[in-house]
């Protein structure tokens, strides 16, 4: 199912209120995904991270109390969809790695592979009955309900703009973490705040669609490189023998593409990157 229109402010006017709407239309879409007789998986996990990434940038408008309820909630209805697609990333994993170094791996027996990749791991669970679906539709759809309700008071672009600076910093804190020893756990959580980071200039882009959406697009080849990063390092825990030299060899290649660019897009302190963000606002204001 494509993505729902309208996941972007459209005008300077109550842009605080705007992100609730792209939020409920977020929540929405999660739920369309997953009725039907062809349930989207993929697609509802999809919307659940844009949706996470809103409620962010959405936290200095809501409060603590409240965004935290809401996200733990999102999180929550997004947590059996990962274990879901688990099968389906560990295999596109494995041929991705088996691809790229068709040469080196032509000693490999992709079916031995395969096999020991799902030995042990096809336990009850990873196919989610409908009675699952249906909990998970609700939980959202209660979710949608409460912020329905919201009784919001600052409607400025300063909570936004706060909400932004807080993730661009959360995502410069984890790059430093992860930089010096590149845990697995670090990486993971500086693939987090970027991919954030990501949805959340989506959202903003029409405010200077050349500048801001080519940065979001920048952000999105790093979460990319991230998450290819990840999903190799949950590879590595399921398989053994002469694959893991490949495993370990294509990690470090994504590492540092990913370092290499998260050092240009992190430079700056989130002060001088909100106030970036801040001069288009102002320009996309007076424009209007």
């Amino acid at each position: 199912m494509a993505d729902r229109p309208l996941q972007a402010l459209v005008s300077p006017d109550r842009p605080v209120q705007q992100c609730r709407d792209i939020l409920l239309r977020q929540l929405g879409s999660a739920i369309d995904e997953l009725e039907g007789n062809k349930p989207n998986i993929h697609g509802a996990r999809k919307q659940l991270k844009r949706a996470r990434a809103t409620l962010r940038v959405l936290r200095p408008a809501l409060g603590d109390e409240l965004y935290r309820r809401e996200n733990i909630a999102a999180r929550d209805a997004a947590r059996p969809l990962s274990k879901a697609r688990d099968e389906e990333v560990m295999n596109e994993a494995l041929d991705g790695l088996l691809e790229r170094f068709g040469t080196s791996a032509a000693g490999l027996n992709p079916a031995q592979l395969r096999q020991s990749l799902h030995k042990g791991h096809r336990e009850a669970g990873h196919e989610l009955s409908a009675k699952q679906l249906s909990e998970i539709g609700a939980a959202l759809k209660r979710s949608m309900t409460r912020a329905q309700a919201w009784q919001i008071e600052a409607e400025g672009w300063d909570c936004i703009a706060s909400g932004l600076r807080a993730t661009y910093r959360r995502g410069r804190r984890a790059l430093r973490h992860a930089r010096p020893d590149r845990a697995t756990d670090d990486l993971h959580e500086w693939r987090k705040q970027t991919k954030y980071l990501w949805h959340q200039l989506q959202i903003l882009t029409p405010l200077a669609p050349g500048p801001i959406g080519e940065l979001a697009d920048e952000f999105h080849h790093l979460a990319d490189y991230l998450g290819d990063e990840h999903d190799l390092a949950v590879l590595r825990t399921r398989l053994a023998g002469p694959v893991t030299e490949l495993i370990e060899r294509r990690r470090e290649e994504l590492q540092d593409k990913a370092l290499a660019l998260g050092e240009r897009l992190y430079a700056d302190k989130s002060k001088t990157f909100a106030h970036g963000v801040d001069k288009h606002w102002t320009e996309w204001e007076r424009a209007k």
